[in-house]
């Protein structure tokens, strides 16, 4: 009997682990600037509620790359990556863009013309910020699937 503990010991000591980061929390936000509250956030086979506020939360994550799924009330999923740091909280924050402007910015109706984006993301920056009161980490390359 002791031998066996001993051995389920050892081996589950030997075991490969995955590294945990802690937190991986941020807010959605919809494409007026507001908080989305009530909306699904799914990582892996978690899936959380944001709260009123808009904040998500998930305990115990993977360090690496993350994928967030944010599920539209209209049924469309919006995905975000995130880079889990080895300590601490990662925050992501993900804004929310309709299937029409998504396919406006990354594939323009006239190929030949030159999209100058520069306006529109300090505009997205600027909103943001203000509904937060601080800035917000977010890209322009999550995918609508």
């Amino acid at each position: 009997m002791r031998f066996g503990l001993c051995l389920v010991a050892a081996v589950l000591a030997a075991a490969p682990t995955a590294a945990f980061a802690g937190e991986l929390s941020g807010s959605v936000i919809d494409a007026r600037g507001l908080p989305v509250a009530g909306i699904e956030v799914s990582l892996g086979d978690r899936t959380t509620l944001t709260d009123g506020e808009g904040v998500y939360a998930f305990a115990d994550v993977a360090t690496g790359e993350a994928r967030i799924a944010v599920h539209k009330a209209n049924g469309d999923v919006q995905r975000a990556f995130a880079d889990v740091a080895a300590e601490g909280v990662t925050r992501r924050d993900v804004f929310l863009v309709s299937k029409s402007a998504l396919s406006a910015v990354l594939a323009p109706p006239a190929p030949e013309a030159d999209v100058d984006l520069t306006e529109t993301l300090r505009l997205a920056d600027q909103m943001v910020d203000e509904v937060r009161g601080e800035s917000a980490r977010w890209r322009w390359n999550d995918r609508e699937a």
